[in-house]
């Protein structure tokens, strides 16, 4: 915390500071420190030493909105310090290699031959890199042009440097630029490797970098080649090709279709063209139109198999999934997995006067319980993979929030879709980001004409890193496989093993006693409804479920810019649950120290018991599901079946049984037939195996779904254990109609989830998957 303060101080020290003019380090002192900067960067490198960086955001970074024709040129010595530069340019040329760190550190000289160093934040592809690919985008001798240029002092203020945060404000520039027509360099730069010199050269090196997979800057040499030569199909499709590879679909689509926009084209030429175009509709989700395409095409093994696609994703966008294979595809594939975005038409999104004014997601009709909302995919996602000896803290200066790289790296993905899509900017900015920014427009997804796609990989549209560092910290996710994930704003820096920003699921607010449900099959969100909604009603989710009321208190507010207000919150006594949570901690604690001894982790049944009756003490007088409670009651429900097992006591396994159906209580489940027989015969009987053991009402979700369905699994298998056919299939089935619920995908699905959790469970057999 005392960091966090001391760079606000920083910060906050640097606004006040009177600009001055710019102190300008020799280029040997520059250069001392790169060589620097290098020795370290390889030594860390060879002995595979322990790093530990640390990145701030949340300091409110600036990006220049002014169009390069309306700007005039400055040079390094004509600038002050600290200072941003409005309506001037800098030209310059890197002059050594670049280097990278959390930023990427170029050095560059101006025409008069001063030099300075420049910082470049949120680059696109740059976020994980190597040397080789950083020389392919900053080369000795390539020329940048810096739109109001930022300078500002070092830690030491002994030095002066340019910080970038947007990347829209780092314009790389030919030699053929007109904007360089006339302009003339103090001094001589020997360039690293000779550069082409006509369309086919370009050509030539394009196709080397594409099968390196350097995909932005095989699309650079290709446009390069075009500006020759702009009759060139051959550079033309080429850059369509890696646009697709870049998931860049409006690009590719925009470059295809003006290949076919041509007459008397060759049938090669023709052919490829239109399976390109046709990929690039797949890509933009015009299944339709891409069918059609496709089918129009010359035959081939690809094309088969896109047309299958195509009908899949048809399938998928009128709501019919295999859940199945879509939770499969979640547990091998790390993000872009292939499936169809879906949103019922039983919702809509609508103005939420009592949400300040805002949006929320709203019933257009009565919705039965378990019903499919949205299937989605998310706008941009990543996966936490820094190893344990390259570690980066994130720390955001406005919120105090300490997370991990992978909010550095979801920052990186969404830049990087704007930068080759800007024709999505629309939906991004059309999302929440903050209290203090006016909100959107109620209609969503935002209607209007999207910008034309563009055909040079360049930006083309500002940046605003400001605005996306909202976004993302307001809207983002945390996907995991089974449970509703929580936001990570207070997550330890190792639990945020992925992130995600989704469009849709950001519109759904939040509730501690939510009626849908959100979960994750991979990085695909999947909404469903818990209970029955009433048309009109809004539809809300849990955005955190922490045991510690304090944080989740604090998350929400600093999320959604306001406390929830849900019925539980308001009735909520902050004291008695806060003592159950430090009373919940010590559990845990006492669980881990004897796992480290070799025992069970829930002690003896006295222990067990003990526990429980501190937890009943503590525990506040509200109708509302209790999350310490019903683990305290599955621990006891679990020592005593283990008693039972080694004892073979068949009163003991009631008592389990009990001790599940207090656990289910707590959870929120009602109705429960508590009945330990039933001796009902024949018609009756099968009739009755078919009743699910509770109300089917509502799901309660404020516990953890895996150990519902595992508790009522248990129960099932404890009533098969004593000869209870009836009450064991009809447990079974309570178990279905859960997992059915939350997750769909039948008894397919449920048998692949639950696999590994009911291995070797007594359950019955040749039990038909239905329920009334």
């Amino acid at each position: 915390m005392a960091m966090v303060e001391s760079q606000r101080a920083k910060w906050a020290a640097e606004r006040l500071m009177r600009p001055s003019p710019i102190l300008l380090s020799s280029r040997s002192w520059l250069r001392s420190e790169y060589d620097a900067t290098s020795s370290q960067h390889r030594q860390i490198r060879s002995t595979n030493a322990m790093v530990v960086q640390t990145a701030f955001i949340g300091a409110e970074p600036e990006f220049s909105a002014t169009p390069v024709s309306e700007l005039r040129e400055i040079s390094l010595r004509d600038m002050l310090a600290p200072y941003r530069h409005r309506g001037r340019y800098l030209l310059a040329r890197v002059y050594l290699p670049p280097a990278k760190s959390l930023s990427i550190n170029l050095y560059v000289e101006d025409r008069q031959g001063d030099a300075i160093l420049v910082t470049v934040y949120n680059y696109p592809r740059l976020f994980h890199t190597g040397d080789e690919e950083l020389n392919l985008y900053f080369p000795k001798g390539q020329i940048v042009l810096i739109r109001e240029p930022w300078a500002k002092p070092d830690g030491g203020l002994a030095h002066h440097f340019i910080r970038i945060d947007s990347p829209s404000d780092l314009v790389l520039l030919d030699a053929s630029e007109p904007i360089l027509r006339g302009k003339k360099w103090q001094t001589e730069i020997e360039a690293t490797r000779r550069l082409p010199t006509s369309a086919e050269e370009f050509r030539v090196q394009g196709n080397a970098l594409f099968r390196r997979e350097l995909f932005v800057p095989a699309a650079m040499a290709w446009s390069r080649g075009l500006e020759l030569d702009p009759d060139s199909f051959v550079l033309q499709l080429n850059r369509s090709q890696a646009y697709l590879k870049l998931r860049w679909f409006g690009a590719a689509l925009a470059d295809a279709q003006a290949v076919l926009s041509h007459s008397n084209l060759n049938p090669e030429i023709l052919q490829k063209a239109a399976f390109r175009a046709a990929s690039a509709e797949y890509g933009l989700g015009h299944y339709e139109t891409a069918l059609s395409h496709f089918l129009s095409l010359e035959s081939c093994a690809e094309r088969t198999a896109y047309i299958l696609k195509c009908q899949e994703r048809l399938q998928e966008a009128r709501g019919v999934y295999s859940m199945s294979g879509l939770f499969e595809a979640g547990q091998t594939t790390q993000g872009d997995i292939d499936v169809a975005d879906y949103s019922s038409p039983a919702i809509h999104v609508g103005p939420a006067p009592n949400r300040r004014g805002g949006r929320g997601v709203f019933a257009t009709r009565d919705i039965e319980c378990g019903e499919l909302l949205v299937v989605t995919k998310p706008f941009a996602s990543t996966v936490y993979d820094s190893p344990d000896r390259n570690q980066v803290i994130v720390t955001n200066l406005q919120t105090s929030a300490v997370q991990n790289s992978t909010t550095l790296a979801l920052m990186h993905k969404v830049t990087m879709r704007l930068f080759g899509c800007p024709e999505e900017n629309q939906l991004i900015s059309a999302l929440h980001s903050g209290p203090s920014v006016p909100e959107p427009s109620i209609a969503f997804p935002p209607s209007g004409p999207p910008p034309p796609a563009p055909t040079k990989p360049s930006f083309r549209t500002n940046v605003d890193i400001h605005k996306i560092e909202d976004i993302v910290f307001h809207n983002c996710f945390t996907p995991k496989r089974d449970n509703p994930s929580f936001i990570v704003s207070v997550q330890p820096a190792k639990a945020q093993d992925s992130l995600a920003l989704y469009a849709m699921p950001s519109l759904f607010n939040h509730s501690c006693l939510p009626n849908a449900l959100w979960v994750c099959f991979g990085d695909i969100m999947i909404i469903r409804s818990i209970e029955r909604i009433d048309r009109g009603r809004e539809i809300t989710i849990s955005h955190s479920l922490m045991s510690d009321k304090k944080l989740q208190d604090a998350a929400i507010e600093s999320r959604l810019g306001a406390k929830c207000d849900c019925a539980r919150c308001a009735s909520e006594n902050v004291t008695a649950t806060q003592n159950l949570y430090s009373l919940y901690q010590e559990n845990m604690q006492n669980k881990l120290q004897r796992m480290m001894t070799g025992q069970q982790p829930w002690g003896s049944r006295t222990e067990a018991n003990r526990y429980l009756q501190k937890v009943i003490r503590l525990l506040p007088q509200l109708n509302y599901p209790n999350l310490q409670l019903f683990l305290a009651h599955e621990d006891l429900m679990q020592v005593v079946e283990q008693e039972a097992q080694v004892r073979g006591d068949a009163s003991l396994v009631i008592v389990g049984i009990r001790h599940g159906f207090d656990a289910l209580k707590a959870a929120g489940l009602s109705d429960i037939d508590t009945r330990a027989t039933i001796g009902a015969r024949g018609n009756v009987s099968r009739n009755m195996a078919h009743v699910i053991p509770f109300s089917k009402t509502r799901v309660p979700v404020e516990m953890p779904v895996m150990h519902l369905l595992q508790i009522i699994a248990h129960i099932s298998a404890a009533f098969k254990t004593l000869s209870q056919r009836l009450l064991a299939e009809r447990w079974l089935r309570g178990a279905w109609w859960v997992h059915e619920t939350c997750f769909g995908g039948g008894q397919a699905l449920f048998d692949i989830r639950m696999r590994q959790a009911l291995y070797g469970m007594p359950l019955p057999t040749d039990v038909d998957y239905s329920w009334e």
